[in-house]
């Protein structure tokens, strides 16, 4: 890969790890317990199809474009911090959510539970390569995707019984849990020892959202950049399926909020046997040639979904592309992780996360948007451009071996 040598040494120890994995498992529960009764809370406020695109693209922007600035922060006060203020937030964010009646006071909770999910992302990928070995790194990265898509999945189930019961429950529940693990990632965690300090005088300008954009460009090589590319191709594919899929069921299919979660539960587990896989790859040291393969799965599978309309077939097809999918994440993760040292490291993990999360802006939108004309459209765009990251992966592979 010819990353920039990252030098990272151990700061934690395995009982911090296992605590930290604790506390990101609840955390995942916590903030999942509301998308399963999204699409119903829509549909009781009668809003027009497309918000559920809208509402999830502006969240996602408000993570694009502040999860540079968490990555600066984390460098002044710290993960623990971050991730303290930033579950805290985002149970704010949910509150409002919940008590909004319009399409504008949706915009605007969605842009602040977006705000903050963008620190506890960021907060998470830096922490866990803090406090890692170099050995465990790679491992622990791919826990840490495993155990979000695990959390997610209970968070799914859980949310959509409740749901069944009355739709705001769900959401009093999240936010209550999101408070409590502001509290525990406050006091809990452990905290980073090399903290920059800025004068005082330059605050504003040092975490201006926009400025820290520019932080990147020193680190910006043709590897890092294609790097960037593959997240936003993938995450705009992601999206484009999951927020279609979650909103097909119940518009199209007529399934219930609780068989949202029955379905994401079963996706929890086809991930956890993608977890498997993706360990076998990184022993192997086949990350590079295995995101090949496994983005080429994506694409087929999503073919397949496209081309099957009999509800048992198309359901099973689903899932193949889901333990697909839950493959890719870990492994785009442990490559960007691979580059930079422990200055710039949490600014480019950052970046990242920026990147992923305008793939989520457009795919959202599109999906939104395109779902009108033919709810199957944004499962075709998904397929292309999950092929066109395999095309991707090849030249970076290519570029790789000549440096």
């Amino acid at each position: 890969m010819n990353p920039i040598k990252n030098v990272s040494i151990n700061r934690g120890t395995n009982k911090d790890v296992i605590i930290f994995f604790v506390l990101e498992f609840i955390l995942y529960i916590s903030s999942n317990l509301a998308h399963p009764v999204t699409p119903t809370f829509f549909k009781q406020l009668e809003l027009n199809d497309y918000m559920f695109g809208v509402a999830f693209a502006t969240m996602a922007f408000a993570t694009f474009l502040f999860s540079p600035f968490w990555g600066k922060v984390i460098r002044i006060i710290s993960e623990k911090r971050v991730l303290a203020i930033c579950a805290i937030g985002y149970s704010i964010g949910q509150y409002m959510f919940m008590t909004s009646s319009t399409e504008l006071e949706i915009f605007i909770a969605r842009m602040i539970g977006g705000l903050f999910s963008g620190g506890i992302f960021v907060g998470f990928l830096t922490y866990i390569t803090y406090i890692s070995s170099e050995q465990s790194k790679a491992k622990n990265i791919a826990i840490l995707a495993t155990i979000a898509t695990l959390g997610g999945t209970v968070g799914y189930f859980l949310g959509g019984l409740i749901g069944n019961i009355d739709v705001r429950i769900s959401f009093i529940t999240q936010i209550i849990m999101l408070n409590i693990m502001g509290i525990f990632f406050g006091t809990i965690l452990v905290k980073r020892k090399e903290l920059e300090k800025i004068d005082r005088q330059n605050i504003l300008k040092e975490i201006n959202p926009f400025t820290a954009f520019f932080n990147i460009i020193p680190y910006l090589t043709s590897l890092l950049s294609l790097l960037f590319l593959i997240s936003f191709l993938a995450s705009f594919a992601t999206t484009a399926f999951d927020q279609t899929f979650n909103y097909y069921l119940i518009d199209q299919l007529l399934f219930q909020p609780s068989y949202n979660g029955f379905i994401k539960a079963g996706v929890g587990l086809v991930s956890l046997f993608s977890t498997f896989i993706c360990f076998k790859i990184i022993a192997k040291q086949k990350i590079l040639s295995g995101l090949k393969v496994t983005f080429l799965c994506c694409s087929l599978s999503l073919a397949g979904v496209i081309g099957v309309d009999y509800l048992p077939i198309f359901l099973v097809i689903a899932f193949i592309y889901f333990a697909c999918n839950a493959v890719y994440l870990p492994l785009v993760q442990n490559i960007a992780s691979s580059f930079g040292d422990d200055r710039s490291s949490s600014i480019i993990l950052a970046f990242y996360n920026a990147t992923k999360s305008l793939g989520m802006i457009i795919g959202a939108l599109v999906a939104g948007y395109i779902y009108d004309w033919n709810p199957k459209i944004p499962f075709i765009i998904a397929c292309i451009l999950f092929f066109i990251c395999y095309i991707s992966q090849r030249k970076y592979i290519k570029l790789s071996l000549n440096k």
